[in-house]
């Protein structure tokens, strides 16, 4: 039987503390989420205490442990065609030739991508816009999680009913097909994505690389510090007038740099050198 591990203050301080130091999330109003995801982590180690607990996350085999808490503690909600505004949006910044094109190909990141719906479905728009002949150059799409397992899913391709219900018609006959229990993203599309680890704010992204960035339902987990990191490092990798997209539940912080489009839409300033007239 699994028990809930009760986490003094400065016991729980002490785990939200360390998980802000390691990713610049912010648990420090999440008390009982944490407490219930270190108990179902200590009860599949085998660990009878938080002493226990403490123990292996800071001994030789730290990084397993590190890595096993983040799989834990991240939420990793996430499903298909989520806020479609934006997709729709895309196509028509696309159709009038908006968006800058980077080395003569459209280079797309999905920063916080949980578990792949998120870089699934905008892979799904692209390939449409492509087949509509509103973009007429190859597309790349990067997909990054601080969750290993979050991104196993992603790669497996696989997902339940309830996400296929939620695609447009013509996205579920080009770009899935059924299997028992639910349905997989045809590998046409899983080719144009590269998945990736990597903590979002432990170091700097390439300057001037992207065309487009979607880091949806990310920046709520941090405090006004962190987003203010995260926010500049998102500008930095973004060519010069390309588009950031984040959720209709964030604001960016202040001074961020970004030129306002509308709820949720960002274009950095400038124009790039490859941009479309």
């Amino acid at each position: 039987m699994r028990l809930l591990i009760k986490l003094k203050d400065n016991e729980f301080k002490l785990v939200a503390d360390y998980i802000y130091q390691l990713y610049g999330i912010n648990l420090y109003a999440k008390q009982f989420l944490v407490e219930s995801k270190i108990s179902m982590l200590c009860f599949k180690l085998k660990l009878n205490s938080l002493e226990e607990f403490f123990e292996a996350v800071r001994g030789p085999e730290k990084q397993k442990f590190q890595q096993l808490l983040i799989d834990y503690l991240t939420t990793n909600y996430t499903f298909f065609y989520r806020e479609p505004e934006h997709f729709q949006l895309l196509a028509q910044l696309l159709e009038k030739a908006r968006l800058p094109v980077h080395r003569n190909f459209f280079n797309c990141w999905c920063a916080g991508c949980s578990t792949g719906a998120e870089p699934y479905t905008l892979t799904m728009a692209l390939e449409h816009c492509r087949c509509e002949a509103r973009l007429e150059v190859p597309y790349h799409v990067l997909a990054t999680d601080v969750s290993s397992q979050a991104l196993q899913v992603g790669l497996k391709g696989f997902y339940r009913m309830s996400d296929y219900v939620r695609l447009p018609e013509p996205w579920k006959k080009l770009y899935c097909h059924l299997v028992p229990g639910g349905f997989e993203i045809r590998n046409k599309l899983r080719q144009q994505i590269e998945w990736r680890q990597e903590n979002l704010l432990a170091g700097e992204a390439p300057a001037n690389k992207y065309d487009l960035i979607l880091c949806r339902n990310v920046l709520i987990y941090f405090d006004e510090a962190s987003r203010k990191k995260l926010t500049a490092i998102l500008y930095r990798a973004l060519v010069p007038g390309g588009y950031l997209f984040i959720s209709h539940a964030e604001v960016l912080p202040e001074g961020h740099g970004f030129r306002y489009l509308e709820p949720s839409v960002y274009q950095k300033a400038g124009v790039s050198d490859n941009a479309r007239a």
